[in-house]
């Protein structure tokens, strides 16, 4: 049909009234934007949206009768809430966000759960009320609602490349219609990236024959790949290579014993940083004698705190050097 005069005017002026209005709908919350090397699932918009040069994430590590356990790696912190539309599934929301985060770098899985173990982690844990975020949307539409999300699936990995480790969490959920029109029978997708603050790549990797070598020739060696949660004396499971290289040379040799040394940086009070880095000293030893059977008269913990620095504290890099795990022989 061929359109003249008025009708023209009027079929030009609705389409660009819908087109408008498609294009709002489109629209991510201002101020926000995708993390940089992980795209985004075609046809999603942002609906939440922090950023932090430096917080704790918060991230689920597993579950112990009814409650979560939380790992608290501090870094950038970016945090973002997606909505998609309803005809996504939550196995593809998962196989393409696996797929695209691994241009972060080496990925390694800590914890999953599905929909028959998920159940009220969205409300309970990633949009609980000291984890909420800035949104677009009215909040109740998300934060105040306890219920009303099906085929909820969460993920927790992290991703190393040669400079930088990630840890990431991905949650999804269905909306099944409690909230407001707007997000009703839509799909929540909420993405969480913490780029840890004190990794350093090129010093984490240690051989029990470096190790053995440099008891020998120095009578000590410091360690870059025993890893705590922030403020914490909790191993995190990335410590798992350097301890059982540790485990290597304590067995090769029974007649060696060692003082297992902790140290931090100047961040902090003198006595806090004194009893963490004993209190981490004593949980690399408590780990060597209850996973790997090293008599516990071979090990000593001690903590020194800020007092033996191997580099200047007045830079990020100078601290990562003097946050570290001396083995001194004695």
């Amino acid at each position: 049909m061929r359109l003249t005069g008025w009708k023209t005017l009027f079929f030009i002026s609705l389409v660009a009234v819908l087109f408008s209005a498609h294009a709002r709908a489109l629209e991510d919350m201002k101020g926000s934007s995708d993390f940089p090397e992980v795209p985004r699932i075609t046809g999603t918009k942002i609906v939440a949206y922090a950023y932090s040069d430096f917080d704790e994430g918060k991230f689920v590590t597993g579950k112990v009768k009814k409650d979560r356990e939380f790992a608290r790696p501090g870094g950038k912190r970016t945090r973002i809430m997606y909505l998609a539309p309803e005809d996504i599934s939550g196995p593809q929301v998962m196989k393409n966000y696996m797929a695209a985060l691994s241009g972060l770098g080496e990925l390694e899985q800590i914890y999953e759960c599905n929909p028959d173990d998920c159940s009220g982690l969205g409300p309970a844990v990633v949009w609980a009320k000291d984890n909420r975020i800035p949104s677009s949307l009215n909040s109740s539409d998300f934060f105040y609602a306890t219920f009303g999300y099906k085929d909820q699936r969460y993920r927790y990995l992290t991703a190393t490349s040669d400079d930088a480790r990630y840890h990431i969490s991905v949650y999804t959920a269905f909306l099944t219609g409690i909230q407001s029109p707007q997000v009703k029978q839509k799909r929540a997708i909420h993405l969480e990236i913490v780029e840890e603050a004190d990794f350093v790549a090129t010093l984490e990797i240690v051989t029990p024959d470096e190790i053995s070598s440099d008891i020998q020739q120095k009578g000590r060696i410091a360690l870059y790949g025993i890893y705590f949660d922030l403020d914490s004396d909790r191993l995190k499971t990335d410590s798992a290579p350097t301890l059982e290289a540790i485990a290597q040379v304590l067995n090769g040799d029974q007649s060696l014993k060692i003082y297992v040394v902790g140290h931090t940086d100047n961040q902090g009070g003198y006595q806090y940083n004194l009893d963490l880095s004993n209190r981490r000293a004593l949980s690399v030893v408590d780990a060597l004698v209850d996973n790997h059977g090293i008599s516990r008269e071979r090990l000593q913990a001690v903590g020194v705190g800020p007092v033996a620095p191997v580099a200047t504290n007045s830079t990020e890099k100078g601290k990562s050097l003097n946050r570290r795990v001396e083995l001194v022989a004695f």
